[in-house]
């Protein structure tokens, strides 16, 4: 659109565009400004679900637009279905942003989210003048209460944290990407995002848990990189405090893990208005963690297997060439 006051907010998806759709619900639903919601998305969206995506945005006198992203993700990494076997392409598509969408800032969302507030206070954080030097601007980490952190997942992060830049051993430097308002104009003009991730998946894609947070996180650890606003703005752990927050539902999707939350209940009430409402019966009839622990857990499993499989081996190679390198003779 034209008019600079209005909100950017850009969505990527491939089968989620049920998803995509209670997104931008929320969004026109809580915020009375301007706001234009960019798809990037790839063959599998269907003709009726993009006349759903223009009918929403009609709904509430906002606008839409589509761009085919294709095959241009596989310039970033071959074969993402590969290594990141739910999320991987998907999650990748918002690495090609700064080139697809010529604006100076957009708000990155992922699809697993419910914004239940005016997304207009997010967006004026691209004003204030902190955050113009910024690449992304992200929530802050919520703390972690070290008693009941896993210890599988301790002992996952040190190894990986070995093998990969070990900034990512240092939670104070990581953000999560869900949510991410975007500098484009910056990164434009200072980075090449699919020149730089093609680099580093090509080293550390046996390690990268999460596809293109996990990069995200390795490229912009510099202090000012990332400017930091509240975790509301990202609120992924906290089921219940979910007032004037973008809530996100990481790692427990409603429609995969059935849990009795306000967070859960924000979801469903979301899609019931959407112009998804005609699948809310189905999706309940279908009691979502059976569906989940039928289908995608199993495919989850076997690709776990592959992932570590390589992971061994590219510590093994890794090890074999720090032992056996060649050496400066004295």
């Amino acid at each position: 659109m034209a008019a600079d006051d209005t909100i950017q907010v850009a969505l990527a998806f491939r089968d989620y565009a049920r998803y995509a759709g209670v997104v931008m619900t929320s969004i026109f639903s809580h915020t009375k400004s301007r706001v234009h919601v960019t798809l990037l998305h790839d063959s599998m969206l269907t003709d009726e679900n993009r006349n759903r995506f223009e009918q929403t945005a009609e709904r509430w006198e906002q606008s839409v637009s589509f761009v085919d992203v294709g095959e241009e993700v596989l310039q970033i990494f071959a074969n993402p279905e590969a290594r990141w076997p739910i999320y991987g392409r998907s999650t990748l598509y918002r690495l090609l942003i700064p080139n697809l969408l010529n604006i100076p800032w957009v708000i990155s969302l992922d699809c697993d989210i419910v914004v239940n507030l005016d997304i207009a206070e997010l967006w004026a954080v691209s004003k204030q003048k902190e955050a113009q030097d910024a690449f992304f601007v992200a929530a802050r980490n919520p703390p972690v209460d070290r008693a009941k952190y896993n210890w599988l997942v301790r002992w996952n992060s040190k190894i990986c944290g070995w093998a990969m830049p070990p900034v990512l051993l240092d939670r104070s430097k990581l953000f999560n990407a869900g949510v991410l308002l975007m500098n484009l104009s910056r990164i434009r003009e200072k980075r090449e995002l699919v020149k730089e991730a093609s680099d580093f998946f090509k080293r550390y894609a046996h390690f990268a848990t999460n596809a293109d947070n996990t990069f995200l996180c390795a490229a912009f650890s510099n202090d000012g990189d990332v400017f930091r606003v509240d975790e509301r703005f990202n609120r992924c752990v906290d089921f219940y405090n979910i007032d004037n927050a973008i809530v996100h539902m990481a790692g427990a999707q409603p429609w995969k893990v059935f849990r009795d939350t306000p967070r859960d209940d924000l979801f469903w009430k979301t899609l019931a208005e959407s112009e998804w409402r005609g699948d809310l019966l189905e999706m309940l009839r279908k009691r979502p963690i059976e569906t989940y622990r039928a289908s995608e857990g199993i495919r989850l499993i076997r690709s776990r297997i592959s992932v570590y499989k390589d992971r061994f081996i590219a510590i093994i190679k890794a090890l074999f060439h720090f032992l056996c390198g060649p050496r400066t003779r004295s």
